[in-house]
């Protein structure tokens, strides 16, 4: 990610940066109220070209520039939080860590992962089912590969 730069239109950027920003009286977080990425987390646009991330630019704003090579971490886990006292600086492996000490690091298994298409109860009975592949992939609106998956244990294993 290029660093982002900050020049003469300082005081501009942030007074267009707090517009999108909601202080909810009673919570410590600034949520961003602008665009957000796939992911939840703010994004800026300068000159409708380069654009930052909104907890970045916060960072920059309002604690200093932004160390080279470094991520904008938060405490709070909220991706849409710009509150630099809830931001800090920090190199790809503290971003590691700091996943894995708040048990972010799960990846969610069966209907719970993002992109199931089956749910238990078919998985079960694809399991059970002792028609060829394609056949039962055509049942269910899947592919036969998906079908070899689940019955050699590839996927869906906490079933099988």
């Amino acid at each position: 990610m290029k660093p982002l730069v900050i020049r003469n239109a300082y005081k501009d950027l942030r007074d267009r940066f707090d517009c999108r920003v909601e202080r909810i009286p009673g919570v410590d977080c600034w949520i961003w109220n602008g665009s957000t990425n796939k992911n939840g987390y703010g994004m800026v646009y300068f000159n409708q070209q380069q654009r930052s991330t909104a907890h970045r630019v916060s960072y920059s704003l309002y604690v200093g520039p932004v160390p080279r090579g470094q991520y904008v971490l938060h405490k709070c886990d909220v991706h849409s939080c710009v509150n630099p006292d809830h931001l800090f600086a920090g190199t790809p492996l503290d971003n590691m860590r700091d996943m894995i000490n708040k048990g972010r690091n799960v990846n969610p298994c069966g209907e719970k992962a993002p992109r199931a298409k089956l749910t238990e109860k078919q998985v079960l009975a694809i399991l059970r089912d002792n028609r060829g592949n394609t056949v039962v992939a055509k049942d269910y609106g899947v592919c036969d590969v998906t079908i070899c998956d689940i019955r050699k244990g590839r996927t869906w294993r906490h079933l099988s």
